[in-house]
């Protein structure tokens, strides 16, 4: 207990001589410290948040663009529209390899009234796997499109709930009537909310989902531009993506190394490459942190150095005298 009173009475002697350095060090130790746990904990939630943003496109989703032509090919001209139909969407479901569930997407500009509210819509046009592919969640009591809706081209539909909001105020509506172009039309659902805050509500909030066939009977559509499929195994995504696009390549007559004609946007690999980006933010924002920890350090290094030049000539005196 001496020893330690005295080692103690030497330390307040100590920081009483070197106020300043002493008052900086213990600040740099500090601030260290905080720096390096706050720093890891913004690069852990900025991540956590992008994967959620990221999710809600759908897990594993692959989204198919054509459009025009940019290249010659097999004496076609560039320039050309490039459109999609139920024959080549029944090729790929019959020959793309890895392939899991696939919808193709129309979508239309349309005006929905409710009672005395009115409002112009997103009408998209999906197919039952098209919830599947992109996990949307009805509010409870509420369903998503079904296999059946397809099959009977029922006049349904699966509302955004900023839609729902705006034609029917607050509360679900599942079950409710609304007029959609000149076609009355049922909720079978509303979307939910969750993890979907104000701000970040994204187009799904927004947009009336109905039946593909239900669609295309109203409007007489045959072609469209948009594909949405996911892959059976994600692990092989890159395989999918080339067998859908050798596919369609062949069957439009494109290039199939032509961006314009077909592009994809491969959520897959996109989340894979962000997820080795914010690691490495990750790493980077440790280090900083770190080397702050490592500033503090060196502080009190050079305190106990300068401490104990100061007391050569002391410890020596203590030496010979034994």
């Amino acid at each position: 207990m001496l020893a330690l009173r005295t080692a103690l009475r030497q330390l307040g002697q100590d920081l009483r001589s070197q106020k300043l350095r002493s008052a900086l060090t213990l600040l740099g130790i500090t601030w260290g410290t905080l720096a390096l746990g706050l720093l890891l904990a913004f690069g852990r939630g900025l991540h956590v948040k992008v994967g959620k943003d990221l999710s809600r496109a759908g897990e594993n989703v692959v989204f198919a663009w054509s459009w025009r032509a940019q290249k010659s090919w097999e004496g076609l001209k560039k320039g050309r529209m490039i459109t999609i139909r139920d024959e080549d969407v029944e090729a790929l479901r019959a020959q793309a390899v890895n392939l899991g569930a696939l919808s193709p997407q129309y979508e239309w500009d349309m005006r929905a009234e409710a009672g005395d509210k009115a409002r112009d819509v997103d009408v998209i046009a999906v197919s039952d796997e098209y919830f599947q592919i992109r996990k949307l969640k009805p509010l409870a009591g509420g369903r998503v499109l079904n296999a059946q809706d397809m099959a009977d081209r029922r006049r349904v539909a699966f509302l955004g709930y900023e839609v729902a909001e705006q034609l029917f105020g607050k509360g679900d509506p599942t079950g409710r009537e609304f007029r959609l172009g000149d076609a009355l039309f049922v909720i079978v659902g509303t979307l939910d909310q969750e993890d979907r805050p104000p701000g970040q509500r994204g187009w799904d909030a927004e947009s009336v989902f109905i039946p593909l066939p239900t669609f295309k009977a109203m409007t007489g559509q045959k072609t469209f531009h948009l594909l949405v499929f996911a892959p059976e195994d994600p692990e092989r995504n890159e395989e999918t993506t080339a067998s859908v696009k050798q596919i369609l390549s062949r069957r439009l007559r494109f290039d199939p190394t032509d961006k314009g004609a077909l592009e994809m946007d491969d959520f897959t690999e996109f989340v894979r490459q962000m997820n080795a980006f914010m690691m490495a933010l990750s790493i980077l924002l440790g280090s900083a942190g770190l080397m702050t920890h490592v500033a503090g350090g060196e502080g009190v290094s050079n305190i106990m150095s300068i401490t104990e030049e100061e007391r050569t000539h002391e410890n020596g005196i203590k030496m010979a005298l034994g």
